[in-house]
């Protein structure tokens, strides 16, 4: 009986753990650009439409769309017009070492907003589309482009600026509904390729979106070298990938995709190597700074 009674506690164990995992939101920060002068503008009020409504479908699919303005306000940084994607980027990315952990976020969306008028002999016209591109902000990865095709609509020829501008922040409006399903589902077609799938005896907690990391391994003979490298690779269980990128006379630089871990990954890499002999507190340093992860002997 209490056989059974236990082996009924780990499946609601299991259970549990695998709805909260699934329950997790993504992180992710949506920002236009606008460095394109033929782009609108951050503060025109058809981008702040755009990306209100932008945000509803993702919120529906169960990703945690960040605010860019609350964490502008948090760290200080200035949010100005015309900002070109490589300023952006290193915005998000410098965001990402806060240590207010809600100020990071995993992926990075970047849309643009294009809207153009064409003068007819009767009529006026305008187009507006919407494009951008995703960036998976762990791994530095480029997920996908994606493209709202061009939505055109007839104005009365009296239409003036103020009257372009809202039926065409009407129009583009409706159109981020349809980009935020698109980006629902690249995410999600994105996660699924790159979460880890849970072997059999595996606990579901551990199991999660890969993250990838440099470890810099210096200064070890070849036999603690191969010691440290196999104790990572066979007993560490958020190992995905350990692969050697460079080599050295003392140092050796690998790829290191793991799992999500509960611990941080510096402490559990020092538990790992004290359960394989190591002394980590008079010779082996383990350190952790931005994506890489160091492990070196200080009596080399």
């Amino acid at each position: 009986m209490r056989r059974i009674l236990n082996a009924f506690l780990v499946t609601l164990f299991v259970a549990i753990a695998a709805s909260a995992a699934q329950a997790q939101p993504v992180r992710i920060i949506v920002m236009g650009e606008d460095s394109d002068p033929a782009t609108i503008r951050r503060n025109h009020d058809i981008y702040k439409r755009v990306i209100a409504e932008l945000r509803r479908p993702m919120r529906r699919a169960q990703f945690d769309i960040m605010d860019e303005e609350i964490i502008a306000a948090d760290l200080g940084f200035a949010i100005n017009e015309r900002r070109p994607k490589l300023e952006l980027l290193q915005t998000v990315k410098l965001a990402n070492r806060s240590l207010n952990m809600n100020n990071r976020s995993r992926f990075l969306a970047l849309f643009r907003i294009h809207v153009f008028s064409e003068t007819l002999a009767f009529a006026k016209q305008v187009s507006v589309r919407l494009d951008g591109e995703l960036y998976d902000l762990e791994t530095g990865a480029y997920v996908d482009a994606f493209e709202i095709p061009e939505t055109r609509f007839p104005v009365p020829m009296e239409c003036n600026r103020l009257c372009m501008s809202e039926k065409a922040g009407e129009h583009a409006r409706d159109m981020a509904g349809n980009l935020g399903q698109v980006l629902s589902r690249e995410l999600q077609i994105y996660i699924a390729s790159k979460t880890a799938k849970p072997a059999a005896d595996q606990p579901v907690a551990n199991v999660g979106l890969l993250n990838s990391y440099t470890l810099r391994v210096k200064g070890f003979k070849p036999s603690a070298l191969l010691k440290i490298i196999g104790a990572i690779r066979e007993d560490f269980e958020g190992t995905s990938t350990l692969m050697l990128e460079e080599r050295n006379e003392n140092e050796r630089i690998y790829r290191f995709e793991t799992h999500d871990l509960t611990v941080p990954l510096d402490e559990s890499i020092q538990t790992l190597l004290m359960g394989a002999g190591f002394d980590i507190d008079r010779d082996i340093s383990v350190s952790l700074v931005n994506e890489t992860l160091s492990v070196e002997n200080l009596a080399y």
